[in-house]
């Protein structure tokens, strides 16, 4: 998959200390992806940064193979975004 990302989302990287090789893993292998408004998709994954539980969500729109990236964000609020609550998973 060819993968672009947004200006904003470049800046959101960079404000959130996220790398792009982080993102990329999270869209290639994302434990969920979720539809969204406006054709966009959320792929997201619960990974542990600094000894903390971040649920990582990617915001991004999909045409064929290529994804071009909204945005990027980590909250430690998973059971607000996580479909299908599991406690084995959260």
């Amino acid at each position: 998959m060819r993968i672009n990302y947004s200006k904003h989302a470049e800046e959101q990287l960079k404000e959130r200390e996220m790398s792009k090789q982080l993102i990329n893993n999270i869209l290639l292998e994302s434990q969920q992806v979720i539809a969204a408004r406006k054709g966009r998709k959320i792929a997201q994954s619960i990974v542990e940064l600094d000894e903390i539980r971040f649920l990582i969500r990617v915001i991004y729109i999909e045409e064929g193979e290529f994804a071009e990236i909204i945005t990027v964000y980590k909250t430690t609020k998973i059971k607000n975004y996580w479909r299908n609550a599991n406690e084995d998973t959260l």
